[in-house]
């Protein structure tokens, strides 16, 4: 295998030399100077080998830096230009990196380290001239952290080294209301960011030539802030969502907390949503302003002074275009033929993300929907500049699926590219309730080739470079590991094709509720396949390098997740069956060791949910000290307690009162979600409870 085949992104274009390249047992580093940082890496890349770095002098190789424009005047987009780069590897051991600009010179380093450390891992390095440079701009990834994520500071830089590696210039951290800002520390969690943070994460990421942009939204997605009872006269909506934008409150607010951000972070760019501002006018306020001024108005004079404010600030704003063009326009809560209004009303200098999780043929249509058609065009004759932004699917899926991903990632590439498109971003959203950014990695490193190329072909050698890249392994294990997660995932998503859902009814009702949910669904034979992916993916994820241990460890988790839920499934099916045998015979004298049987057997099965539990604790657990939040162990670990403390203890009740047992339903359910559909029903409930009336469930009838 060719050392150039294990580059990622792939270059653009790589002319092959004859023979194999003579490494030298040391190399000088000469011409432009580098970064210290980058010089580091180099070392180590040379170190893999067993090479060193030492200073100018006879008898070592060169590894010149050089910064010239000349062979780099075609590329007439000077942006574009500053990040080209030319690679020349002699057969002599010679090498010259050659880049007009900072960032062309860094990724030359970069991609010379990653032909370095192939060649340690077995690759041949052959003479080689590498010409490279990016479709997209402005190329980069967004991470959640207004979702009960808290990554620490140096997970945050972490996250910054890997991008490096990736040839990402741009990090977007989504906040909300998760900054500290001065003055309102207590619109953020305890956990959120400190303006020091993001001085020292903006700061690291400069160095590096990642710009650090943060964002956040206000016109939607504020719950954060208006929970507070002292804003509670600024609420509109049923969710304590959306602020009344007319309230004379409102703009102070807002303004406050952005200046805050915008003092925080030294990106030029600033990021404040504008989207969704959906189900409008419960505030008598509101739905007065908007039976006036219409929706319409009503929206763009708050967001034009917004933007405004941020322009007069010196920072470019950045808005999501689904409310003023994109996804939302046609909603019966959008502003349908109204939106040109609404998009007129953005001061200009203002760049529309166009978000879009799909790809060209969306839940299963066979052709280019022309809704989405017509969304591209809108956006892209805006005369506003234009970002393109796929997703990680993390959101609809309970770990990596690369089939989804590469659909939708590969198409916004194409759409970025042809409609003139400067930047992709593709983001990242935590789905609470048992997300892990680091099982989800490979999906967001995914994108980096699709914005470097403008759509890249998706094949064998793409994730081979991508696993080197990103967990040091040549073989093609990872391929083998994402594809059983895929095929996993389809079959326990079945027609719905959106795992996270089940997913969350483990962490939110328990392992009964995820019983209910798929126990019917997930038929033996659907098991069996699930089984035998899992045997495919953990035999893959095994074969993995271990170099990153804790990114690598995370792709454990998703592995855990669905053999847990399976056996959590197959556990209480068989306790359900030991459980309703035992009813049956409940009264015949002659079956009573039979009956104490099967209820020995119910009360095993529920404690193998418990070993279940148990082990998802351990799992999630492991992710806790990269920021995700202890919700997810404790919630399990409730669950495990309310199954060993009272669902066991209650079964062995009502096993030695032989006076019926009731249904097994109710051994789980709790009675204010257990609906009553007739009155004989609801006798027999009532009779229940005053047989036991140390019930452990919350909830009475009497007490409601």
């Amino acid at each position: 295998m060719k050392a150039t085949c294990l580059v990622y992104p792939k270059p653009r274009k790589i002319t092959h030399g004859k023979g194999v390249v003579r490494m030298f047992s040391t190399f000088s580093l000469t011409g432009t100077r580098i970064p210290t940082w980058l010089k580091k890496r180099l070392a180590c890349a040379c170190g893999s080998l067993g090479v060193r770095l030492v200073a100018p002098g006879d008898n070592h190789g060169t590894i010149r830096c050089q910064t010239t424009t000349a062979g780099f005047n075609t590329i007439k987009d000077n942006t574009l230009q500053q990040q080209a780069y030319c690679l020349e590897i002699a057969k002599d051991g010679n090498i010259i990196i050659r880049s007009p600009g900072t960032q062309g010179m860094q990724h030359g380093v970069i991609t010379l380290c990653q032909l370095l450390e192939a060649k340690a891992a077995g690759a041949q390095l052959n003479p080689a001239v590498i010409q490279d440079s990016p479709v997209f701009c402005v190329r980069g990834i967004q991470i959640d952290l207004a979702r009960d994520f808290h990554p620490p500071l140096d997970h945050l830089k972490q996250i910054i080294d890997r991008l490096v590696e990736m040839k990402i210039n741009t990090l977007w951290l989504y906040l909300e209301n998760h900054l500290r800002a001065p003055g309102m520390q207590d619109i953020s969690p305890p956990r959120g960011l400190t303006p020091r943070q993001a001085k020292q994460i903006s700061d690291y990421g400069a160095r590096r030539g990642i710009d650090i942009v943060p964002g956040t939204n206000v016109v939607s997605h504020m719950e954060g802030w208006l929970r507070l009872e002292r804003y509670s006269d600024l609420v509109d909506g049923p969710r304590r969502s959306y602020p009344v934008l007319t309230h004379k409150d409102t703009w102070p607010l807002v303004r406050k907390y952005i200046d805050a951000m915008m003092d925080a972070f030294e990106s030029p760019n600033f990021h404040v949503g504008l989207d969704e501002l959906l189900i409008t006018g419960h505030n008598p306020q509101a739905e007065a302003a908007i039976s006036q001024k219409g929706k319409v108005k009503y929206f763009s004079d708050f967001a034009t002074k917004v933007v405004r404010h941020i322009q007069h600030r010196g920072k470019t704003p950045w808005l999501w275009d689904d409310m003023v063009a994109g996804k939302n326009v046609y909603r019966p809560e959008g502003f349908n033929q109204h939106w040109p209004q609404a998009l007129a009303a953005i001061p200009k200098g203002a760049v529309l993300v166009h978000w879009w999780y799909w790809g060209p043929r969306p839940h299963g249509m066979t052709q280019l929907t022309d809704q989405h058609l017509a969304m591209v065009n809108r956006v892209a004759s805006s005369k506003h500049p234009l970002a393109i932004a796929p997703t990680s699917q993390s959101f609809r899926w309970s770990s990596a699926h690369v089939n989804t991903d590469t659909h939708n990632q590969c198409y916004m590439a194409k759409v970025g590219r042809k409609h003139g498109a400067f930047a992709y971003i593709c983001t990242h959203w935590e789905s609470a309730n048992g997300s892990s950014m680091e099982a989800v990695w490979p999906m967001l490193a995914l994108s980096a080739g699709q914005a470097w190329h403008g759509s890249s072909k998706f094949d064998d050698r793409y994730l081979r470079a991508l696993a080197f890249t990103t967990y040091g392994t040549t073989t093609n294990a990872f391929k083998r590991y994402l594809y059983a997660l895929g095929n996993i995932e389809d079959v326990f998503a079945g027609t719905k094709k959106r795992n996270a859902v089940a997913r969350k009814r483990l962490f939110t009702n328990g392992p009964y509720g995820i019983w209910r949910l798929k126990a019917s669904i997930l038929t033996p034979r659907h098991r069996k396949m699930i089984r035998n992916q899992l045997r495919a993916g953990t035999e893959a994820y095994q074969a993995l390098n271990v170099r990153p241990m804790k990114l690598t460890r995370a792709l454990e988790l998703p592995l855990i997740l669905f053999e847990e839920i399976i056996n959590i499934l197959d556990a209480f099916d068989q306790g359900w069956g030991h459980y309703h045998h035992a009813a049956k015979i409940e009264h015949d004298k002659a079956k009573h060791k039979t009956f104490a049987q099967q209820i020995n057997l119910t009360i095993e099965n529920i404690q193998d949910v418990c070993k279940s539990l148990r082990r998802l604790e351990r799992a999630y657990k492991t992710q806790e000290p990269y920021g995700h939040t202890p919700y997810d162990s404790y919630a399990l670990g409730q669950h495990r307690k309310v199954l060993r403390e009272h669902a066991i203890p209650l079964i062995r009740k009502l096993a030695a009162k032989r006076i019926g047992l009731p249904y097994f339903e109710k051994l789980f359910f709790l009675p204010d979600v257990y609906h009553i559909s007739n009155l004989e029903q609801f006798r027999y409930k009532e009779d229940f409870y005053r047989q036991y009336d140390d019930c452990p469930w919350p909830v009475r009838w009497a007490d409601r």
